[in-house]
């Protein structure tokens, strides 16, 4: 499979589908409307080449392919949020910006 072609987003609507059983439930956990999720759904039955989840009554059931692809998916959001959970925010005893002697005088402040 070409990682190049696999759009994030549908791994995270992949999770939430599975957790909550539902499209619009799944939807509004991540901040989408109920269309723009049966779009996602039909991308990733596109890139899976399974249905992945099929409707009920009372919302959606994963097919075998789905559960298969359950503990890798969320283990690979779970490793993307672990490196990226400190992007952004600056920390002195990981930057290399400071010598040994200011690290010490900042982090004696902190």
């Amino acid at each position: 499979m070409n990682l190049a072609a696999i759009d994030l987003n549908l791994l995270v609507a992949f999770d939430a589908l599975l957790g909550e059983g539902s499209v619009s439930a799944a939807a509004h956990r991540i901040g989408l409307s109920q269309p723009a999720m049966s779009k996602r759904l039909a991308h990733l039955r596109q890139l899976f080449a399974d249905d992945l989840f099929i409707r009920q009554a009372d919302g959606v059931r994963p097919t075998e392919k789905a559960l298969d692809l359950a503990d890798p998916i969320r283990s690979a959001l779970r490793q993307i949020e672990e490196a990226l959970g400190g992007f952004g925010q600056f920390s002195p005893t990981r930057s290399g910006r400071f010598s040994g002697l200011r690290r010490q005088i900042i982090l004696q402040r902190l």
